[in-house]
């Protein structure tokens, strides 16, 4: 009975929940507006905030006591996006890059020196955070190379790009702007990037999703890869550069999460090979040399006989008296 009654009531809370949904709703802007400043909520107007909050409890109140109600549920969801409760999303369809915002931007600057630009990064975070990751991937071009992401962001900006490489460094932000905030990003990371394809300079990415396997930290070496919005050339303050007007720059990347790839296989080193190498390399090195030394001995020989058989022969005279004892007792007789 009194679990009757609690349904009854939750029942009867989610159709005055309903009732005041049916109160007009604050008109919100299309996304190629800059949002209007707030207005204070009569007794026949309220806010996103009171709205959001009717709307939740009349989907609660549609589940209580457990009973599924799908068909009464997917009407309350589309009141509510009618009336601007919040909005639906298929997060499986990448949505593009509002027209209107590639002029809100301005490169080679800090983000928050315009509210505008301010904006554009808000709701450019809103469209990353509520779209899949797969989806991000599908649709990145794999094409753009570092040059033209850093030379002609403004030719690109809102293209959705994919790069790859070494994250050195993640830091977390509890204070996202408070458009992207209210749309349900609660932390900022920046990532920033390397790969030997763009020298020394790095590629920042913006995510509002830390992967699992991964920290915020000063130093790190995890090999990733990542998908999103290109937003702009952002202008950035580098620790190694110690003057004060001293700035460096690099392209902005705006999307969900970055996907942690395997870390490089480090085969142990087997050093058994060697001692076979070594003695296979002496045992043909003497063989070498006896080769050598034989092969070229038998080539001197040859040499010399032929040298000796090409030499000439002494000239003897014929009537030349013999040289000797006989020669020399002959010419004592004569004196």
């Amino acid at each position: 009975m009194m679990q009757q009654i609690a349904r009854l009531g939750w029942q009867a809370q989610a159709l005055a929940a309903l009732l005041c949904l049916a109160v007009p709703a604050v008109a919100q802007p299309p996304d190629d507006q800059p949002l209007p400043e707030p207005v204070a909520a009569g007794p026949e107007l309220f806010d996103s905030d009171v709205r959001c909050s009717l709307g939740a409890t009349a989907l609660f109140g549609l589940s209580a006591g457990g009973v599924p109600r799908p068909l009464p549920a997917l009407a309350a969801l589309r009141a509510g996006e009618e009336k601007v409760c919040w909005t639906l999303v298929d997060t499986a369809q990448v949505r593009p890059f509002a027209e209107a915002w590639r002029g809100w931007v301005t490169d080679s600057k800090p983000i928050l020196d315009d509210p505008q630009e301010v904006e554009a990064y808000a709701r450019t975070l809103i469209l990353a955070h509520w779209t899949e990751t797969a989806a991000l991937e599908k649709a990145a071009r794999r094409d753009l190379t570092y040059v033209q992401l850093f030379r002609e962001p403004e030719k690109y900006r809102g293209e959705i790009v994919r790069v790859s490489g070494r994250m050195k460094r993640i830091r977390r932000y509890d204070d996202p702007p408070e458009i992207a905030r209210r749309a349900g990003v609660r932390y900022l990371y920046e990532g920033w990037m390397f790969n030997a394809d763009f020298g020394s300079n790095p590629v920042c990415c913006v995510f509002t999703d830390l992967p699992e396997g991964l920290r915020a930290t000063e130093k790190m070496e995890e090999r990733v890869e990542f998908a999103g919005y290109l937003f702009k050339r952002y202008r950035y303050k580098a620790g190694d550069t110690p003057k004060p007007n001293q700035w460096r720059e690099a392209p902005l990347i705006v999307g969900r999460v970055v996907a942690v790839l395997p870390r490089d296989v480090e085969h142990p080193t087997d050093w058994s090979w060697v001692m076979p190498a070594f003695l296979t390399l002496v045992g043909g090195s003497v063989a070498a040399v006896v080769f050598l030394t034989v092969w070229l001995r038998r080539g001197d020989d040859r040499v010399r006989r032929r040298l000796a058989a090409l030499a000439p022969r002494p000239f003897v005279l014929e009537n030349e008296p013999e040289s000797g004892p006989a020669t020399e007792n002959r010419s004592s007789d004569i004196e």
